[in-house]
């Protein structure tokens, strides 16, 4: 006998738990204060993706990248810590560790997910004899498979609607028809759209429905979390319509051992000046990029740090992070903006810097997330010794053109706040003032006749120490050492020079003047003058000062008494010590290292 299958349809519903499926995350810092774990998160954000912020029930505040199924985290844990992009001590976490989010704002990461239902409609009624019963899934449009490179070509069949024709089940059955390059590639229109910051891995977790939902949103679609094949097509051809425009393509870059996506439609040949290669803009004299590649160790790393900061393309300001092996450069003015990262791992530096105009920012913004995605350090390292390698000594690293000081001298710290005295030599003539480089600084105090000059940090500066004032006269025959910056800031620490009180007075009898054995540069003047205690005997004066030519031995120092009366008469409160007994000379060499600063004029 034959059964009529009853007119209601019959409906499969399957419930994807995405909390069971992205509970896992990737544990990488822990901070005491909540503002430092902000910075941190900052930080991780600039090279990283699915960046968040918890705090721990023991008052602590932790950065985790995800959520993750556990099966990507441990693979997303061993692939950070190979490339050395996370700590080695990092590991994995779960949900239930955090007792609440404060990274990124205004998101909830640790709510309980919504339930994504796939309903799977059988055909209508149909009669057949008394067999099981077979509810088959509704075919979905069929969506041709993208090619496998990193930037396939894009077939769009379909402009976006104003309101989409296919349903949610019908959107979700051709969603689950996607390849993961597919998937991938709508990831990266979604990155480029800006509503998406996570992963490009083809796996649709609660970031990637976030994304889609604010992307509709923006679109007046009404927010589902899953995009039509209309809204899937419309969002790529808005993509690959930008990737045209802009011109990227993956260059790979032997020499440098680089491969990374660059604008090329827009850059002209490379051009190489060793630690660099540069693309320049054809159309703009300081926009492009740089690739960096050189060998090296943190010294190097450091170093490399101070060098990108005295380019003209890169604006002072901004965010800049120095860590063991990395480091960050983030900043713009009125008319460009830059973003430069590094990173030391087996011995090898490699980064880029990217320089646009600001009046592209939109631009800007997608080179930089497409540069950051796509770089990949591959065999290969330039050296100096490359015969086709020009030098870094040249004026123009580069192509960009590196700001140099008129002057630089040295200063002694006198307050934690990083306020100096140095000479009045140093600040002649100056536009601007700088200290150690980073942080602009403005005179606050003068006084010519001794030639001292108080100066003090804009912004906020915390010096390793300060001098401390000897209240004992200088002796007579009394080695010292003085500390100092006398080749002005081309090597990175203060150079010391040994010499010896020779007389407690000036050459026609000043009293605020000592004068001394010892061979100075100009370089060196506002330097200290150290006792065998490690105290503060004086202030280096600048070696050329004055219509005289003196021996190369002769040179003199302003007392302490009259560097004193200058603070007070600022109301600087001074840390002072009458201690005679000598120190180590190890402990004195770094006493002067550590409260001696570089002072450089600008103009």
């Amino acid at each position: 006998m034959k059964l009529l299958i009853s007119a209601l349809w019959m409906v499969l519903v399957t419930t994807v738990q995405t909390q069971a499926q992205d509970n896992a995350w990737l544990q990488i810092d822990a901070q005491p204060t909540e503002a430092e774990a902000e910075e941190s998160a900052r930080y991780y954000e600039s090279f990283l993706p699915d960046v968040a912020g918890f705090a721990l029930a023991s008052g602590w505040y932790v950065i985790a990248l995800g959520p993750y199924s556990e099966i990507t985290a441990q693979n997303l844990l061993q692939v950070y810590r190979d490339s050395g992009q996370v700590p080695a001590d990092s590991f994995t976490s779960y949900a239930q560790d955090y007792a609440r989010q404060f990274w990124p704002p205004g998101e909830d990461l640790l709510a309980a997910p919504e339930e994504i239902t796939t309903t799977l409609l059988p055909e209508p009624i149909v009669e057949s004899t008394p067999e099981p019963v077979v509810v088959p899934t509704t075919e979905a449009p069929t969506v041709p498979e993208a090619p496998a490179e990193a930037e396939p070509p894009l077939v769009v069949t379909q402009t976006p609607a104003p309101q989409s024709t296919q349903t949610l089940t019908e959107a979700r059955n051709s969603e689950s028809l996607m390849s993961r390059d597919e998937r991938k590639q709508l990831q990266r229109a979604l990155a480029w759209a800006d509503v998406y910051k996570g992963d490009i891995d083809g796996q649709y977790g609660p970031m990637s429905r976030r994304s889609m939902k604010a992307w509709q949103s923006a679109n007046s679609f009404d927010p589902t979390g899953v995009l039509t094949l209309s809204q899937r097509n419309g969002l790529l051809a808005d993509y690959q319509l930008a990737i045209e425009t802009i011109g990227l393509q993956t260059v790979r870059n032997t020499e440098a051992g680089i491969s990374v996506m660059l604008p090329m439609a827009q850059l002209s040949a490379a051009q190489y000046t060793y630690p660099f290669v540069r693309y320049a803009q054809r159309d703009g004299e300081q926009a492009g990029t740089l690739l960096i590649s050189q060998e090296g160790n943190r010294a190097t790393l450091k170093s490399l740090y101070k060098v990108m900061q005295t380019l003209d393309s890169i604006p002072s300001g901004g965010k800049r992070v120095l860590k063991r092996d990395n480091f960050v450069i983030s900043s713009q003015n009125d008319t460009i903006i830059s973003h430069t990262q590094a990173r030391l791992k087996n011995g090898e530096i490699k980064g880029f810097t990217l320089v646009w105009p600001r009046s592209d920012a939109t631009g800007y913004e997608m080179i930089l997330s497409q540069m950051q995605k796509s770089f990949t350090a591959i065999e290969g390292i330039l050296k100096p010794s490359d015969s086709a390698l020009e030098t870094v000594d040249n004026d123009l690293l580069s192509g960009f053109e590196i700001l140099r000081p008129k002057h630089s001298r040295s200063g002694i710290f006198v307050a934690d706040s990083g306020l100096l005295l140095t000479t009045i030599e140093a600040v002649d003539g100056c536009t601007s003032l700088t200290i150690d480089r980073d942080f602009s600084a403005e005179v606050t105090a003068t006084d010519p006749d001794l030639g001292l000059v108080l100066v003090t940090p804009k912004d906020p500066l915390s010096p390793i120490a300060i001098g401390r004032f000897s209240t004992l006269p200088a002796r007579v025959g009394e080695d010292i050492i003085v500390a100092g910056y006398s080749f002005e800031g081309v090597l990175d620490t203060p150079s010391l020079t040994s010499g010896t009180v020779t007389d407690d007075r000036g050459l026609s009898g000043e009293t605020t003047l000592l004068r001394l054995t010892l061979p100075a540069m100009s370089g060196d003047a506002g330097g200290p003058v150290l006792s065998a205690g490690g105290t503060v005997l004086g202030m280096l004066q600048d070696p050329q000062n004055g219509p005289r030519q003196l021996p190369e031995d002769v040179s003199f120092a302003v007392t302490v008494e009259a560097m004193l009366a200058l603070l007070e008469r600022s109301g600087v409160w001074s840390r002072k010590s009458e201690t005679s007994s000598p120190v180590a000379n190890t402990a004195r060499a770094q006493t002067a290292r550590d409260i001696t600063a570089l002072v450089s004029c600008w103009g």
